[in-house]
């Protein structure tokens, strides 16, 4: 991968972020546009926004090796990672409903120590070569940002994403909470515009894998099709893993799979972690009540936005899906037009 890179220039709106201790940001894009892969070279080649400490880590990323049997499940942030990764393993663990570890341990996260400078990120990128087979592995990457051999091994890859505007609401929870954010909803909305937030541009992050839908070793998800018909989703994916479940196996781990399970299930409700993170790092969180399975609901952001902030959001949509050439499917899933 040849990375570029620039630093970003805080605003006042920036400075109410605090990423842990992170203070200076960048933007890093991969200057090398593949070509065999069905991607949109423009959408490739956007910056994204970054604590500057993953720069120091961007080639070790690039070089991971990779392994044909592995399982990742890839996602831009509070899009149904969570609910994705747990239906993923246990499809692929002949439904295992009380494994011996957390979630979080039985996914390596690829680049958290990356960006967090609390993390020993070499340990983590490390540790990944000494995981015995198959390794499942969780990220927010973008497409263009992740190892090169992932595109020549193909193992497979679980993409899911969800209408912007809710993923929007449930991210301004977790940056209220977790890293740290001291502005208003409105304000943190207007960062993720400015593309001033971990990961963004949302745009390109889904536009690249959803081009690369149609490629055997890539299963694009929705996360309004999972809320509509759970079963229909787990079956789609028992399939791209080459499983095949019975009827009462699917209602099981459908069951499993519920907000309320998922929600008070220690095994995957990082409910554990955040305590030790709070611990660790002296935190307090901004709101007392805060889950990181939160709702768990479709259309929730229209409990919160404003109707002026609802159309800021499909006026930046519409604006940033103008350079691509987006069909009518995708256009329902990240303007909110997949339900009603």
């Amino acid at each position: 991968m040849s990375v570029a890179y620039k630093k970003v220039t805080p605003n006042d709106l920036s400075k109410k972020i605090t990423y842990f201790e992170n203070v200076d940001f960048v933007r890093i894009w991969n200057t090398e546009v593949p070509q065999n892969l069905p991607i949109d070279p423009q959408a490739w080649q956007k910056g994204y926004y970054f604590p500057e400490n993953i720069i120091k880590y961007a080639k070790d990323i690039s070089e991971l090796t990779v392994r044909s049997d592995d399982v990742w499940v890839l996602s831009f942030p509070k899009c149904g990672t969570t609910w994705t990764q747990e239906m993923v393993w246990q499809i692929c663990n002949d439904l295992n409903f009380k494994p011996s570890n957390s979630l979080s341990e039985r996914y390596s996260f690829l680049e958290l120590g990356c960006i967090w400078k609390a993390w020993n990120p070499m340990y983590s990128l490390s540790s990944l070569e000494k995981i015995s087979k198959p390794r499942f592995i969780k990220s927010h990457l973008a497409a263009s940002l992740l190892p090169r051999q992932i595109w020549t091994e193909k193992p497979k890859i679980v993409y899911v994403t969800r209408n912007a505007k809710d993923m929007i609401t449930s991210y301004y929870h977790h940056w209220k909470n977790i890293p740290g954010f001291s502005g208003s909803f409105d304000e943190f909305v207007d960062l993720i515009i400015d593309d001033r937030i971990n990961y963004t541009p949302f745009d390109s992050h889904v536009m690249n894998f959803w081009h690369m839908r149609n490629e055997p070793n890539v299963l694009f998800l929705v996360y309004e099709e999972m809320q509509q018909n759970l079963p229909k989703v787990i079956e789609k994916t028992a399939h791209f893993f080459g499983k095949t479940l019975t009827k009462d196996q699917i209602y099981d781990l459908a069951d499993h799979l519920s907000f309320n399970k998922m929600a008070n299930n220690p095994a995957v409700n990082f409910e554990q972690e955040l305590s030790r993170l709070r611990k660790e790092n002296k935190m307090s969180f901004n709101e007392k009540d805060y889950r990181f399975i939160r709702k768990g609901k479709v259309n929730s952001f229209k409990d919160e936005m404003s109707p002026e902030m609802i159309e800021k959001v499909n006026d930046w949509l519409s604006n940033r899906f103008k350079d691509y050439e987006i069909d009518s499917d995708l256009r329902k899933i990240v303007f909110n037009e997949y339900v009603n």
